[in-house]
């Protein structure tokens, strides 16, 4: 099953928000990069399994949230900001999913 298997209204939405000023795991920099374990070449080559050990080992140290470069919008950055950080957070506008999903119909 892929996204497009799915209803229109069913897809996901992107939801935009303002996040307070906080420390994040760093997996922007090389720097950050290395002391996660992951190459300075991220996100390529970069595997699914190995990005989710990197943060659930962040989410059980008890940090707020992953700041990473971006796989699909390079060069760019994203922020994930996990459920246990949701008080730094103040939502913004909800983006339908073919506004924000490369190739969506």
């Amino acid at each position: 099953m892929t996204f497009d298997d799915l209803r229109a209204e069913t897809r996901p939405q992107l939801l935009q928000v303002t996040i307070a000023e906080h420390r994040f795991v760093d997996a922007c920099t090389d720097a950050g990069l290395t002391a996660v374990g992951l190459s300075a070449a991220y996100p390529k080559g970069a595997g699914y399994r190995r990005c989710q050990r990197v943060g659930l080992a962040a989410y059980l140290a008890g940090e707020a949230g992953i700041a990473a470069r971006s796989a699909v919008h390079s060069p760019g950055e994203e922020l994930a900001l996990f459920d246990s950080a949701l008080a730094l957070h103040r939502a913004g506008e909800r983006v339908p999913f073919a506004r924000w999903y490369p190739g969506a119909a």
